[in-house]
């Protein structure tokens, strides 16, 4: 962080001058992205400039303060450190401000990159790198900006008056490497001449594969992606050859090639480096269906907060399948997921009292400073349809599935102040059940369970203190309950917190909850924070 300097605006223009804006979908990665300066300021221009085209920039940023800044302008950072990054993906542009001490390294790894197909790299550097080459890196990037015509326009006081002002000269390099398409190799006319086996292929993959699951599905991603994008990039070596009789003229193939739909349709495109987005985003989006679906991420949150995530699948496909990414989300997941159990909790209660069965199950009582309080009792009535509708056999379905392992979470959570694994229990319990035709009191470890025809569920909870808790938790969360709930002895309360109390328990099972570890760790924070620890 100590070599932060922010690119002052006026290099941001200079830099965006310098952008080949031929492509209409431009896409653009900014290495060392700060707070977003360059972003912003590329982004803004851009889209003042050209109102019918989209630009799309991936950032990538090693300080984790700056990091989360970027997120919460919804910048996508899609990695961390610039130097370890590897990707299938084309940029039209790396366009980069990187860390002066190590900015030839940053320059090279950016050079590398767009060396393999084709694309441009904009980046301002200390001068003196330029100026005295005096490592073998140096020399190899002097050699390199040489061989493909770089301009470097070398610029002073430029930071003078930036955010954080430094008077080191520095030169804005501008280099654009060719799209590379090799006529004289192709993959599928070098598989013939081997007449290498399928099975051989397949052998390949499979040892790709470890144990991990996160690791197997990493490694398959990245062998798809691998397979794929060569076999996109055969298509356009090949290309010249399917063009047949008057079709040469007009460009035409009888062999074309898409990656995806739009109104349902196949939609081809003539662009290499779109081609290849395009299918690299599609294959992100099934392998992160994948990953959501993962017992790691399915059993830490509620199914509502499940199904958040996922209606966000489109946003994930802007990023690749890595460990970094992953571990991203599973620390967004940890961070929210006291406040999604909380909300869970609340929604279950709700469920089974006022929105269930015309509010039949809920028993009203005088609370603190409000007649508008309620609680679950030990036996309720909720709307939960597992019968099919044609046969009328006792068939649940998904939607049943959910809220039953949902019901069981909740209270586990409550319980046990800890994610535990109750889906696989849920599933066995309902198919054994929906096997030997049971639909009454089906045993599940907070409550046994009978289902209707008439679509109705009976539910007699067997776990006498997951419901008090319950209670106790949403009641003090709704401030229905004294502010000195559990914190006095009942002696000690004052006569208007003692009749709230009274109305909700009494003076026994206060006392006793007054004194019971588990009640207290609901009580705590007025929430289960402590579950994201």
């Amino acid at each position: 962080m100590n070599e932060y300097y922010p690119t002052p605006h006026q290099i941001v223009m200079g830099m965006y001058e310098k952008l080949n804006k031929n492509n209409r979908n431009m896409s653009i990665l900014e290495p060392s992205a700060g707070k977003g300066h360059i972003y912003n300021g590329i982004k803004q221009i851009y889209e003042t400039e050209y109102r019918n085209r989209s630009i799309n920039i991936d950032a990538i940023e090693v300080e984790t303060e700056f990091q989360h800044i970027l997120k919460g302008q919804g910048i996508k950072v899609i990695h961390d450190d610039f130097l370890t990054f590897e990707t299938f993906k084309s940029y039209d542009c790396i366009i980069m401000n990187p860390p002066f001490s190590c900015g030839d390294k940053h320059l090279m790894k950016a050079i590398e990159i767009q060396q393999r197909r084709g694309g441009q790299v904009i980046c301002i550097l200390n001068a003196e790198t330029i100026r005295n080459p005096h490592s073998f890196l140096r020399k190899k990037i002097i050699r390199t900006l040489e061989e493909y015509k770089a301009e470097i326009d070398f610029i002073e006081d430029g930071f003078v008056d930036a955010e954080r002002k430094t008077g080191v000269e520095v030169a804005l390099i501008n280099v654009t490497f060719p799209e590379i398409i090799k006529t004289d190799t192709s993959l599928i006319l070098d598989k013939m001449k081997k007449a290498e086996k399928y099975e051989d292929l397949v052998k390949d993959y499979a040892s790709l594969i470890s144990g991990d699951p996160v690791m197997g599905i990493i490694d398959s991603y990245e062998y798809e992606i691998k397979v794929g994008v060569e076999f996109i990039e055969e298509y356009f070596r090949i290309s010249p050859v399917l063009l047949s009789g008057d079709e040469i003229q007009n460009k035409e193939c009888f062999i074309l090639l898409s990656v995806g739909k739009e109104n349902g349709r196949p939609v081809f495109e003539d662009d290499r480096a779109t081609t290849i987005n395009k299918f690299i985003k599609r294959t992100r989006h099934k392998y992160w269906k994948t990953i959501f679906n993962l017992k790691a991420i399915t059993e830490i949150v509620t199914t509502d907060a499940y199904y958040d995530l996922n209606s966000k699948i489109e946003e994930f496909s802007d990023y690749d399948v890595t460990l970094f990414n992953i571990r991203q989300l599973q620390q967004q997941l940890y961070q929210n997921l006291g406040s999604n159990i909380e909300a869970g909790i609340e929604a279950f209660f709700d469920d089974v009292t006022t929105k269930a069965y015309d509010g039949k199950n809920t028993l009203y009582y005088d609370a603190w400073k409000t007649n508008k309080a309620w609680k679950i009792g030990k036996k309720a009535i909720i709307w939960l349809d597992a019968y099919d509708k044609y046969w009328g056999r006792f068939e649940p379905d998904r939607q049943a599935f959910d809220r039953v392992i949902e019901m069981e979470k909740i209270l586990s959570y409550l319980s046990k102040g800890k994610k535990t694994v109750v889906k696989d229990g849920v599933y066995e319990a309902l198919i054994k059940a929906k096997t030997e035709g049971k639909t009454k009191n089906i045993e599940f470890e907070y409550f046994n369970l009978t289902f209707y025809k008439k679509g109705t569920c009976h539910i007699e909870f067997t776990d006498e203190k997951a419901i008090e808790l319950l209670n106790i938790f949403v009641a003090k969360k709704r401030n229905w309950l004294p502010p000195a709930y559990g914190k006095k002895e009942y002696y000690n309360l004052t006569p208007e917190e003692k009749e709230a109390i009274n109305n909700f328990q009494g003076e026994k099972n206060y006392e006793r909850c007054r004194m019971d570890s588990e009640v207290q760790n609901v009580l705590k924070d007025n929430g289960l924070l402590r579950l994201s620890a």
